[in-house]
């Protein structure tokens, strides 16, 4: 049968209240189902398909409206790899289509067939993987893609009078590194299950980047964690890939 499991980064974080014109809510719910076939079948193909959705919530405005939601489908092939100098230990090929689901001026939609390999730095010592932690102290994953369909943003930039591309903004990869209990404050008992992610995007215009950092904190006995975001660059949504923004929002981060 179906394997449902967690694939991206589940959460719910925002930059302030009810009654706070300015608070936005920011979440993302992400899943994937794999076990498809027999056991030999997943040995040659381990075939997944997957689902997120990023919402942008803007609860401090009247009626509370829905800025945007990002839909990201997904198919791949997710291959575990012994172990090896390299320290690789997956490779992922696979296809994607994502879109704000909006049509006409203001759709903004592309796809993406991409190759990503992930790798464990450090597997001296295995630490045990509770919720979105890593079970490896540092982890890192190098992402290339060949993109198309995104014909929308580039003619949505012309009409600004902009000489860029939507590639430009988006890139053609993406970085990821991972720290898994940071040392100083892993020496508190109730704070040592946490994780400092960073991602950005690459092969891009130089001055169009993005950087991603989150931070995660365990509540003890939980699968939850407290999550603290910084997003600073362009890109953090489809609709408005085109400007800059630099957020800090915090809510928590699960696993299912």
């Amino acid at each position: 049968g179906l394997d449902f499991q967690p694939h991206k980064l589940n959460y719910f974080i925002t930059n302030g209240l009810l009654g706070d014109p300015a608070a936005q809510v920011k979440f993302q719910i992400s899943a994937k189902y794999g076990g498809i076939g027999t056991s030999e079948f997943r040995k040659y193909l381990p075939l997944y398909f997957a689902y997120t959705q990023k919402s942008f919530w803007n609860i401090g405005k009247p009626s509370a409206p829905f800025q945007e939601n990002n839909y990201n489908p997904e198919v791949f092939l997710d291959y575990p790899i012994p172990e090896n100098r390299l320290k690789l230990n997956h490779v992922v090929l696979g296809g994607e289509h994502e879109s704000n689901g909006r049509d006409g001026a203001e759709s903004r939609s592309w796809n993406r067939l991409s190759l990503l390999f992930s790798f464990a730095i450090d597997t001296k010592k295995v630490l045990e993987q509770k919720g979105v932690l890593s079970a490896d102290k540092y982890s890192a994953y190098l992402k290339v893609w060949e993109a198309y369909g995104y014909e929308d943003q580039d003619d949505f930039l012309r009409s600004l009078g902009s000489n860029k591309r939507f590639l430009d903004y988006a890139g053609k990869g993406e970085l990821g590194l991972s720290i898994r209990d940071l040392p100083l404050i892993s020496k508190i008992a109730l704070l040592k299950n946490n994780q400092l992610d960073f991602k950005t995007r690459i092969f891009r215009d130089w001055d169009k980047g993005s950087w991603e950092i989150g931070y995660h904190q365990n509540i003890p006995a939980t699968n939850f964690f407290v999550y603290v975001q910084y997003w600073d660059g362009y890109g953090e949504s489809l609709q408005r890939f085109s400007e800059r923004d630099t957020k800090w929002k915090a809510g928590l981060s699960f696993f299912f």
